[in-house]
């Protein structure tokens, strides 16, 4: 029997499967435009972002099915529409109750190939209480099918740099 070597992420270690791509994205985009200098009113703990002009965010997961079987996985940034939304996640994040939450928010990145169309309102749910809540819904008429949907993988690949891609 002749097996070879699992292909190893470079950025974790873990094992690539190149049928199941991830792309996060470092920032919501609004907050790319802040000078490094003006962002000391700023607090990053874990999935949560939490700014003193833009409002706070959460990481969240963007599941895209692409053509041949393969999908790419989009972290990306909801901003909460409200201060009650986030003080419940908050609160929930790290306890059993988390199993349960649904939040809604402003999606913040302008994911390529389909640009400011994605940044759209969203709800997104926990599937996984080890993982971010994943977006389920874009609440917009002129937002993308983007969840059910199965996209040309050349052409989403095409506007994704390869550098950016977490392989696995």
């Amino acid at each position: 029997m002749n097996e070879t070597a699992p292909v190893l992420c470079p950025a974790c270690g873990r094992e690539v499967d190149e049928r199941d791509l991830h792309l996060r994205y470092r920032l919501p985009d609004e907050a790319l435009t802040v000078p490094e200098d003006q962002r000391s009113g700023w607090s990053e703990f874990g999935d949560f972002l939490i700014t003193d002009t833009l409002g706070v965010f959460v990481r969240v997961m963007l599941p895209v099915n692409l053509s041949d079987g393969y999908k790419i996985t989009y972290g990306t940034w909801l901003n909460f529409g409200d201060k009650e939304t986030y003080e419940h996640a908050w609160r929930v994040w790290r306890e059993p109750e988390y199993r349960s939450l649904v939040i809604h928010g402003l999606m913040s990145n302008a994911i390529q190939p389909w640009g400011d169309s994605v940044i759209a309102m969203a709800r997104a749910s926990v599937r996984d209480a080890d993982q971010v809540p994943y977006v389920d819904e874009l609440i917009s008429p002129l937002a993308p099918d983007l969840l059910n949907t199965v996209w040309d993988r050349a052409w989403v690949l095409a506007a994704v740099p390869a550098a950016v891609l977490h392989r696995h």
